[in-house]
Order: structure tokens, then sequence, then C-alpha cells
């Protein structure tokens, strides 16, 4: 019993002890995350991305430091526990005291510590995964690069570097002494700690390669160390999950000494004893049952190792051959440096393993096509095919995102010249415009250099040049005749001004054509006013063009009766004038031939009148001495002659 109350008494000493070490561990962490905080968007000497990636690993150490804490202070109070019962069981066998309290109300410790084993492990899985993937998504958006588009440069790399190597060299002691200290039951959740500090020294150390790097001009090597330290924290991240569902049906065993928080990847490399061993231990562990002892583990320790081993070096060294594939130009780096200023044809070429040569292949013979018009969206989920329209009204939106332009209103324009310029007309004098245009270019093989040296995203520097220039000449247009019969200008003036810049900028690309998919008014409330005045105006045109038309029919009509009118009037004038005269004359000729004969005038008048007025009348010639013998005369011509009338000298019999 004497034993057991020491083995006590000590436990409570080491809890004491690892909760001491733990409150060290939580400042230490504490302070490097907020000086990667504060270095790298609060200060000028830190602009590296990899440093930044350093608030991960020491922010998890700091989550599981709280959680050391609790564990140490709660396993020396469970300990003391045991102790004093150790005590009040002694004290029964030798007093046998009436006073006996229930020990589930007098001893909580014990039931406590339980319970926060049972629970509190998978509570700060849960909370170190929320941190590594909130953080790792703001990393995300920060980019990499220097400069405007990116973290500042830092003013000096050599600084940077030596801050970089001496945290690191503290961390990576830290981790390690605490890594040594969990050999101990009571020191167990201090290696979770010491896991990730030693995490966090090589992401400071890479931090110090790329500093210094950028000191001997090289900020090539940044953006891809942040991306590696980026994909192993997100592994490292993604085991948490995979730790937490893992706890749920993995075999128990009496000896449950591995906290779920616990990473089985960095325990790998920091735990005591060599690496194979921890990897056994790790699924011995896993499975519950000794499957290091199998022979299966064993042939695979003794061959497939070696293999996979192997199998990586040759991988590694395929590294070295580079291809340059057809309508492609090659582009040869080391260490992120050019080695030659000539691009490389199309071919094989041999270079040094990944990661210290790298042929970039750009393609020379693609076209590409940047839209100017449209927002990009940030939000990367697949959206939902929507069924194309059939016709496009300018109440629908055309392209997701739409950005409006500013243009002239000639007419309006003129107006407000001749008025007194007031705010209204001056309003008036422009319009918003959308307008989607898709630019065509190709990389110019004359320009490589330039296409991949000046830019780090040709693309946004050729889209933010084209909406710049876009933006500038549609405030010099007219808004109707960009909507109708300016298209065509539109597009040939475009393509001139974005290849004019495109070469002052030294983008190293031609551009092919800028086509015009589209232009309507702003589809929100715009579109739908636009609308109605665009209507009223066509109607308006309708009513002068229907006004014009009703006044030309009345004109015609109107000239036409005149003409009609005085047509007639000359008419009567002709008649009553000449024939007038002519009737005078003819008078005056009869009154002379009656003065001259006046019976033959009689005779000549009478029988002119029976010729003329009575010519399809019968007439009857009555003899006044022979009053009873009638003569029919036929006087006509006969028209031809029949065989009836015709004497042929003889009867027929």
């Amino acid at each position: 019993m004497a034993d057991g109350i020491k083995n006590y008494a000590g436990s409570s000493e080491r809890s004491k002890i690892a909760m001491k070490l733990a409150i060290l561990a939580l400042i230490e962490s504490l302070f490097f995350t907020i000086l990667a905080l504060i270095a790298s968007y609060g200060n000028g000497w830190s602009g590296i991305g990899t440093f930044t990636m350093g608030v991960i690993p020491f922010g998890v150490a700091v989550i599981f430091s709280v959680a050391a804490i609790f564990y140490g202070l709660l396993s020396g109070n469970a300990a003391e526990e045991e102790y004093e019962k150790e005590l009040l069981k002694k004290r029964k066998e030798s007093l046998h005291s009436i006073m006996d309290v229930s020990e589930d109300v007098r001893f909580t410790a014990g039931r406590t510590f339980a319970n926060y084993l049972k629970k509190a492990p998978q509570v700060f899985c849960i909370i170190a995964l929320l941190f590594v993937a909130l953080s790792l998504l703001k990393a995300y958006g920060t980019p990499a690069a220097y400069g405007a588009v990116g973290l500042p440069a830092p003013k000096n790399p050599m600084v940077l570097a030596f801050v970089c190597v001496i945290s690191a060299a503290v961390a990576l002691f830290t981790g390690m002494f605490l890594s040594g200290q969990s050999r101990m039951n009571e020191f167990r959740w201090l290696r979770p700690i010491g896991a990730w500090f030693v995490a966090g020294a090589f992401v400071w150390l890479l931090a110090a390669v790329s500093a210094v790097a950028l000191h001997y001009k090289n900020p090539g090597w940044d953006l891809p160390i942040a991306k590696v330290v980026f994909v192993v924290l997100a592994i490292l991240g993604a085991e948490f999950i995979f730790s937490f569902v893992a706890e749920f049906y993995r075999p128990r065993t009496q000896v449950e000494d591995r906290p779920v928080h616990e990473s089985r990847i960095l325990a790998i490399f920091i735990d005591p004893g060599s690496v194979a061993k921890n990897i056994a231990n790790t699924l011995d562990y896993q499975f519950g049952f000794k499957v290091s002892g199998t022979w299966l583990f064993q042939k695979f320790c003794k061959v497939a190792l070696p293999a996979i081993f192997v199998w990586l070096v040759v991988f590694w060294l395929f590294t070295c051959i580079g291809e340059v594939g057809p309508g492609e130009v090659g582009i040869k780096t080391r260490f992120g440096k050019l080695v030659s200023s000539e691009p490389l044809q199309p071919g094989l070429y041999f270079k040094l393993p990944w990661p210290c040569d790298k042929i970039s292949r750009i393609k020379i013979d693609e076209p590409r096509v940047v839209t100017i018009g449209v927002e990009a969206k940030k939000d990367t989920k697949a959206q939902p095919e929507k069924a194309p329209l059939k016709t496009i009204l300018w109440t629908k939106e055309h392209e997701e995102g739409e950005m409006p332009f500013l243009v002239a209103n000639s007419s309006s324009a003129q107006k407000t010249d001749k008025n007194s310029g007031s705010s209204q007309d001056l309003g008036n004098a422009v319009s918003m415009l959308n307008a989607v245009l898709p630019v065509t270019y190709k990389v110019n093989k004359d320009k490589v250099m330039d296409y991949f040296l000046n830019y780090r995203n040709v693309d946004q520097a050729l889209l933010d040049l084209g909406t710049q220039e876009a933006t500038i000449y549609f405030a010099s247009t007219d808004f109707n005749r960009d909507l109708a019969e300016g298209r065509k200008e539109i597009t040939k003036n475009l393509t001139e001004r974005i290849q004019k810049r495109a070469d002052e900028w030294n983008l190293g690309v031609t551009i092919l054509s800028v086509d015009l998919n589209g232009t309507h008014p702003p589809v929100k409330d715009v579109a739908a006013a636009f609308q109605g005045v665009f209507i009223a105006e066509q109607k308006m045109e309708t009513e002068i063009e229907k006004a014009e038309t009703y006044k030309l029919e009345k004109d015609a009509s109107a000239k036409v009766k005149e003409m009609q009118i005085k047509q007639e009037a000359d008419t009567y004038k002709y008649k009553r004038t000449t024939v007038s005269e002519y009737d005078a004359r003819e008078f005056q000729s009869k009154l002379a031939a009656y003065k001259a004969m006046p019976s033959m005038f009689k005779l000549r008048t009478y029988l002119s009148f029976l010729e003329n007025d009575c010519a399809d009348l019968r007439k009857y010639i009555l003899s006044a001495t022979i009053p009873y013998q009638i003569l029919e005369l036929n006087a006509e011509e006969k028209p031809r002659l029949d065989l009836l009338d015709a004497d042929l000298g003889g009867n027929i019999n």
C-alpha cells in the first residue's frame, strides 16, 4: 500500500510538471503565431507566403497546448484523489468510523478526468480541423506574388531569413523536447504539441530558403514552396477527419494511449525510435492486434518498401526528360532563373531533375479568349446549365455579371449645347450600355519571352487593358449608333486599339479579333425603362410617318383635283370660244348662200336634213296628182349578190 501511495504522489507531481510544460508551450506557440500574423500583414520586412503559412502549425499547437493544460490539471487532481482514497482506506482499516460518507459524493475528480479523456480529444480534433480549414481558405485567397497583386516584398530578406532560422531552431528544440518527455503517461498529451512545433519549424526553414532565394534575385521560389506547404498542411488537416471517423470503428484495447487529435503522420517522424517501428506501432494501435508480427507485414517491409523506394527514385529521374510538343515552344529555367533567351523548339530535351530545372511549355498556335464586359466570379462551384434562349431580349441578362460602359448620346449632347446646359440636360447626354466583347488572341512567337517573363497572368493583364480601352472608346461613341449600325466599326477600332496597347505593355500577344456578342442597356430597371422609351419613340416615328403619308396623299389629291378643274375650265373656254366662232362663220356662209339662191339653199338644206338627220327613218313620197298609186323604191346598195338574183337564162325543171 505504501508503494501505491508513492505512485499516486509521483503521478500527481508529474502531472503538475506536464501542465507547466504545456503552459510554456502555449506561450511559445502563441508568440510564434502572433509573430507570423504581425510580420506578414502589419510589417514591411516580411512578405514571404511560406512564412505566413507558419500560422497554421503554431496555431494548432496553441489549441493542443490548451488541451494538455486541462489534461495535466485533471490528471493531477485524479492522482491526488486516488492518493486520498488510499489514505482513507488505510484509516478505515485502523479506525472503524461510523461517519461513512459515500465515495461518489466525496470523490469526483476521477470521473471528471475519465469524461475528459472520452470527450475532449474529439472536441479539440474538430476545433483544430476548423482552424486549419479556415486558415487554408484564407491562404488560398492570398497570392504569394509580390508587389501590387500580392503581399509587399520584404525590404530585407536576409533579416527575415535570420528570424526564420532562429525561430525554427527554437521550435524544433521545443518540439523534440516535448516529444521526448511524452514517453511517460502523464506527459502523453505533450506529443501532439511537439509534433506541430516540429512541423512549424520545417515550414519556417523553408521560408528561410525562400527569403535567401529572394535576396539573390530569385523570387520564383516562394510560390512553389508555399504550394507544397499548403498541400502538406491540407493533408494533415484531412487526417483529423480520418482520425475522428476511424475512432468510432477502431477495435478497443485495454491500453488507450493515443488521443484522437494526435497526428499519425507527424508521429512517424517525431516519435522516439525508427520510422519502421513507428509505422508498426501505428498499425498495431489502429487494428487492435499485433499486425507487425504477421508474415505479410514482414514480407512487405523486406520487399515492398525497397521496391517503392526504387520506384520513387526512378520516377524522380524521369523528371530529367522534358518534352515540347507540336505547336509549342519551351522556356527552360533553373531554380527560377532563365537558362537561355532562345525558346526551345518542339522535341525532347534533357535537364536536371525536379525541382532544379523546369521547362515551361507555351502554346503559340492555340487561340485564347478573354471576355471584356463580364465580371469574373470567384465562386468556382459548378452551376447548372441553363437552357439556351432562342430570342434574347433586352430585359433578359445575356451573360452573368455584365458590366456597363458609359456611352454618349449625340442627340442629347447637341440639345445640351443649344440649351443652357443644365444638370438635367448634362445627365441626358450620357447613357449606360452593356456590351460583351470576346477578345481572341494568340501568343506571338517572336515575343514569347515577353509573354512568359513580364506578367504572371497575361489573361488578366489583357482583360484589364481591354476593359480600359473599351471604356475610353465607348465614352466617345453614340449610344444609338452602338446599338445598331456601329457594331462593325466598334470591333475594328477596338482590335486596333487593344493591339497597340498590348504592344506598349509588352504582353507578347497578337490580337486576332474582337467580337461583339451583344449590346443592350443594363437589365435591372434600366432595360425595361429603355424598352418603354424605345417603344414610345418608335410609336412617335410611326405617327410622324403616318402624318407625312397623309400629307403626301392629300397634297397629291389636291394637285390632281386642281389639274382636273383647270383642264375642265380650259375645255369649257375652248368650247365656248372656238365653237362659237365656227358657228358664227358657218352662219355667215349659209346666209350668203341663201341670199344668192334661196330656193336651192332651202332644197339642199331639206335634203341634207333627210340624209343626215333622218338616215335611219323609212321615207314615203306621196304624189299630189296620183294619190292611189304607190311605188316602193329601195335605194340601199345590196351588200352582195345571191344566186336567186342571178338571171341564168333558162328554167330549172
